[in-house]
């Protein structure tokens, strides 16, 4: 991006630590950066918007429920940053799986839209096609939430990854909703009948 070596002390800080830059630098710099210049920077090297989105990966997304921020109000007496472990089953699992295998979400992501891509393509016209769009769509989102935290933001990654999380787990409700619905399910007590009335003669 052109940054000088001045800027080299400000590596690994943000705006609200102790001798950050003042409000003057942070708005000259803006008048000379901006997210486009950011954004043809990465594209002119995807080794680093890689390395960037798989140290994230490995280390941000886990944090579903992000350790410094309490889900409990300062009046009930609890220490800063304590958590209520109540109806934690499904966040603390997804943070587990993130933990150990990060590379399961990239793997999801690709399978989910290749899927729903084919029953877009194949199935043109047809109710399923019309989910397979809204499918699809929010896979998308997805990505673009983890991309934009990650690549755009400048700390407190995990807590801007809250809305890839949420459609991350809208992606797997929608499969589940899809395969569901794709299941050659047959309900015997239907089934039956038929079955006698096509076996009596004529």
């Amino acid at each position: 991006m052109g940054l000088g070596d001045e800027y080299v002390p400000h590596l690994g800080h943000w705006a609200y630590q102790e001798g950050a830059p003042n409000d003057e630098w942070f708005l000259a710099f803006a008048q000379t950066q901006s997210y486009g210049r950011l954004a043809l920077w990465y594209l002119r090297h995807p080794q680093w918007a890689y390395q960037i989105l798989a140290s994230d990966l490995h280390g941000p997304a886990a944090h579903i429920r992000m350790p410094i921020l309490s889900n409990y109000r300062k009046e009930d007496g609890f220490p800063p940053g304590a958590q209520a472990h109540s109806h934690q089953f499904w966040s603390s699992f997804r943070s587990r799986m993130i933990r150990l295998y990060p590379w399961h979400l990239p793997v999801w992501f690709s399978i989910y839209l290749s899927a729903f891509g084919a029953v877009m393509w194949f199935r043109r016209g047809t109710p399923d096609a019309r989910f397979a769009v809204v499918a699809f769509a929010v896979g998308v989102m997805a990505l673009v939430e983890f991309a934009i935290p990650s690549l755009a933001d400048g700390a407190e990654t995990d807590r801007h990854l809250f809305l890839f999380h949420a459609l991350t787990d809208a992606s797997i409700l929608l499969a589940l909703t899809a395969a569901i619905a794709a299941a050659p399910f047959k309900s015997s007590r239907g089934t039956a009948p038929a079955a006698a009335a096509r076996s009596q003669p004529c």
